[in-house]
């Protein structure tokens, strides 16, 4: 073993302890916890196949707000609102006034930037010679075009 080495345990620390010492972690967490309780609260008016592909988002100044994860199930939550807002009436704690569904596809992946290289003079050469030489019209065309590209 290399003497140069030294080991230093560190204690891990749950989040409920750490959460004693930081208050905006203890915040956070609470957030989470009460989000948890909603989307809890919502899974039997929605019903489990809805609830399985929506979550609570944030609630503020009254406004609850969903996200689905496609727009067929934020639908479903819209045409249920009039009657979720109705049962969340029996919760005044909780001052539920409106309900707004966005949609949060799962999985979204940004959108790959396209690079356009231009093309060399010996291949724009090649193109123009097939082109020139082609039977096909519209082949043609196509490898004319492909030609002037100038890869912006």
């Amino acid at each position: 073993m290399d003497s140069s080495y030294t080991s230093k345990k560190r204690r891990t620390r749950s989040v409920r302890e750490l959460s004693r010492t930081d208050e905006h972690l203890a915040g956070l967490l609470r957030q989470a916890s009460g989000y948890q309780h909603l989307d809890r609260l919502l899974a039997p008016l929605l019903g489990p196949e809805v609830a399985a592909h929506v979550r609570v988002a944030c609630l503020r100044d009254g406004e609850l707000i969903i996200l689905a994860n496609s727009p067929v199930w934020a639908n479903r939550v819209r045409m249920a609102a009039f009657r979720i807002l109705a049962r969340l009436k029996h919760f005044p704690d909780l001052n539920i006034h409106n309900i707004k569904v966005k949609v949060e596809p799962q999985n979204q992946l940004p959108a790959a930037a396209v690079v356009r290289h231009p093309l060399s003079d010996s291949a724009r050469k090649c193109l123009k010679q097939f082109a020139d030489s082609c039977t096909d019209k519209d082949l043609g065309d196509i490898a004319r075009n492909l030609s002037k590209y100038k890869g912006r």
